[in-house]
């Protein structure tokens, strides 16, 4: 995936893209905020209007900063969220997938802590 701005002759259909995301970024916030959910292909379309929403107009210090802090900040409640799971379903078939889920993402926090601190590191340098 290619993340760079478009050449200065897309910048038309650059426009237009983004215009289309932010009306679905619009329309899955107003599904959130109703309280439906949906698939894992919406909740991934919500997540990709949230994360943009978060960077757009930042440089690349602050962007790695923002996305660093919120991989942390998901990775944590994933992992409090996993770990009361387990611990309630002890003894119950779905207690494995739990278990592993809840490793998972013990594993997941330790790495974005890195990653945070070390974007908070080259932020630091710029300043």
């Amino acid at each position: 995936m290619n993340l760079e701005h478009p050449a200065a002759d897309d910048a038309g259909a650059a426009a237009s893209a983004s215009a289309g995301a932010d009306s679905t970024r619009r329309e899955s916030v107003g599904r959130a905020e109703a309280g439906q959910a949906g698939g894992p292909g919406e909740y991934q379309a919500r997540a990709d209007g949230l994360l943009a929403e978060l960077v757009d107009g930042l440089g690349p210090e602050d962007a790695t900063l923002a996305l660093a802090v919120l991989l942390n900040r998901a990775g944590t409640r994933l992992y409090n969220l996993t770990r009361g799971e387990a611990s309630a379903r002890k003894a119950q078939p779905d207690w494995p997938a739990w278990a592993q889920l809840q490793n998972a993402s013990r594993t997941l926090v330790l790495q974005a802590s890195t990653c945070r601190d070390l974007a908070t590191r080259l932020a630091g340098r710029r300043q």
